[in-house]
């Protein structure tokens, strides 16, 4: 599409029609340095009926900031939601928004002269119409060691322009989000957040090709500019490609009918055979992310001897590596139809037969939850206030939530909450607002877009089959750098156990990921009574590697140490098991009824 500078774009609406109203929406989080910046560039534009930046539960000052500049701009409205996500934040941005056309920006990209007044330009006379504009990224003037993530990522970007404009690839089936304008009543028709794709990478894809199943047409336009102001560790780069690889997955599962099914050798099918057989090799596996890591700093080392290619070549085999990884734990089933056909040919034929959740379990574990109710309650308000003198935090996110107890102690002492949990509990037996908790399938990857204080999950991890160990792990570590857990350790017995471990094995998963344990939790709660001893006897921290100085932690536990078991279980479990002289007895009984089975009838 031929560019239109803003001159023009005045002039046409002067002839034809007036330019129609735009709502800049944004969803921002922990950004606060760069967002007074933002509005200034942003405001510069008169086309901007409305500014609404969204701030996704972060305390950082954004939102005191952003209302001290409202009180002299009214154009600006800042708004504030409880960790819903970028998804989430914006739709809340879009439904609050009141002008025709909105124009969805990232918090990372510097809208530049013009662009608002080109986007209302595009949509002057035109309906049903999605307007992608061009967001290239800000490269450093003398390359540094350490660039390679963001050098990677704009060529990437470039490529991915380039083949939009020679027409090798469209805009709705492949939306590259951060710079995109629609008109309001499409983007609610549509809906920017799905019920089927639950992480954050390739979200914007899913809403694209959403959008063309809805009938919207996708138009590029290169002259709306705003400057990506791209930046990612070394850790940021590996998690961003492992969710890439899930997000992939996820995207040809749920559109099956227009993507078809993903191969997982495309991943790694353009390499040269002996890097294809590497990534083939250690992809899939736990060691795709360390190796990662590892190729990171090795390219950071290349870096500092101006080996820019040998870094660039790191960084590109560390991202086949973690997709290839994200890709595998997601799994490439084919067709969500064919799924739910499945479903429903094994759903029970009799009207009294009780039908399964999604985790396989009858109507009697409801029962589990009055139970649970207590016996949480009672540990929560012992281990909390304990864990927020460790580690202060604003808000919490827990992971197989239950009934929401857990949170329900972090809330009534300020903390912000939210929850994660399957659709077993129903809203009423919830201990907190219904709205805080999010329904997922535990064993599939999570991704929230976000980061928390605080990630707990107790309880939760035996439950899962011992496949959806690692991607359970993955998802945890995925949403902050604190994370509480504990999990049954074999034998320890209870409802629907499903992979009981020892705590070395979960402290190994963390490992991996650049977490350590710190055994914190139960020396202070050991002999306590009002703490169930399987919190007392499980609860470990864990702690992303640099964030300790923070804390004034002790050192880390060694991994061997972990493995305890509590006095009260140990009980519990020997007095089940009969003593010598019952054994004996026990074992003369079953031989003589042995013998008797095999004495001929005859005899």
């Amino acid at each position: 599409m031929t560019p239109i500078t803003e001159e023009e774009c005045l002039s046409v609406a002067n002839d034809e029609s007036p330019l129609p109203s735009v709502a800049v929406v944004v969803a921002t989080y922990l950004r606060s340095k760069s967002l007074a910046a933002f509005v200034g560039c942003a405001l510069a534009d008169p086309a901007v009926t409305e500014l609404i930046i969204v701030v996704d539960g972060c305390r950082d000052g954004s939102y005191e900031l952003l209302r001290e500049i409202a009180e002299s701009e009214t154009r600006l409205r800042p708004l504030f939601v409880e960790h819903r996500g970028q998804i989430g934040a914006l739709e809340a941005g879009v439904r609050a928004a009141s002008s025709e056309i909105i124009l969805l920006l990232d918090d990372d990209v510097m809208p530049r002269r013009g662009l608002v007044s080109g986007h209302a330009c595009r949509h002057v006379g035109r309906s049903r119409q999605v307007v992608l504009g061009y967001m290239p990224v800000a490269l450093p003037t003398r390359r540094r060691r350490g660039d390679a993530s963001t050098v990677l990522y704009a060529k990437e970007y470039e490529g991915y322009c380039a083949r939009i404009e020679n027409g090798h690839e469209d805009v709705l089936r492949s939306l590259w989000g951060g710079n995109v304008s629609l008109r309001r009543e499409d983007c609610l028709a549509v809906g920017l957040a799905s019920d089927e794709f639950h992480t954050f990478y390739f979200s914007d894809r899913d809403f694209g090709l959403r959008l063309a199943a809805a009938g919207m047409v996708g138009l590029f336009d290169r002259s709306l500019e705003a400057t990506h102001l791209h930046k990612r560790s070394s850790q940021g780069f590996v998690d961003d490609s492992v969710s890439q690889g899930i997000g992939m997955a996820l995207l040809h599962r749920i559109h099956y009918d227009r993507l078809g099914a993903l191969e997982e050798a495309s991943i790694y099918r353009d390499l040269p055979v002996g890097v294809r057989w590497f990534v083939r090799r250690f992809g899939p596996g736990r060691l795709s992310r360390p190796l990662g890591l590892t190729l990171m700093k090795l390219g950071v080392a290349f870096g500092t001897v101006r080996a820019f290619r040998l870094e660039m070549a790191c960084a590109q085999l560390a991202r086949r590596l973690c997709q290839l990884r994200g890709v595998v734990q997601t799994g490439t089933k084919s067709s969500p139809l064919a799924e739910r056909g499945a479903a429903l040919c094994s759903a029970p034929s009799s009207p009294s037969s009780v039908p399964a959740t999604e985790h396989g379990y009858d109507a009697s574990f409801f029962s589990f939850f009055d139970w649970s109710r207590e016996m949480s309650r009672s540990s929560a308000e012992v281990i909390v206030p304990v864990l927020l003198e460790v580690a202060p935090c604003d808000s919490v996110l827990d992971v197989g939530c239950g009934v929401g107890a857990w949170l329900a102690a972090f809330g009534e002492r300020g903390v912000s909450v939210t929850g994660v949990d399957g659709s077993d509990v129903p809203d009423a037996m919830l201990m907190v607002d219904p709205r805080h908790v999010l329904r997922h399938d535990l064993s599939l990857p999570l991704d929230l877009g976000r980061r928390f204080d605080l990630v707990i999950s107790l309880g939760v991890a035996e439950h899962l089959p011992a496949a959806a160990a690692e991607v359970f792990v993955d998802s945890l570590v995925r949403h902050g750098d604190i994370i509480l857990f504990s999990a049954a350790i074999p034998r320890q017995g209870g409802y629907h156990q499903l992979n009981e471990r020892w705590q070395s094995y979960w402290a190994l998963l963390f490992q991996e990921r650049g977490y350590q344990a710190f055994d914190i939790l139960r020396p202070r709660v050991w002999k306590d009574e009002r703490v169930s001893w399987w919190y007392a006897q499980n609860s470990l921290v864990y702690v992303r590697q640099g964030s300790q100085p923070a804390l004034q932690l002790p050192a880390p536990s060694q991994v061997a140490s972990l493995d305890v078991v509590h006095p009260s279980l140990w009980s519990e479990a020997t007095s089940r098991v009969p003593g010598t002289r019952e054994a004996l007895r026990l074992m003369v009984q079953a031989a003589r009824t042995r013998m008797e089975k095999l004495r001929p009838k005859d005899a």
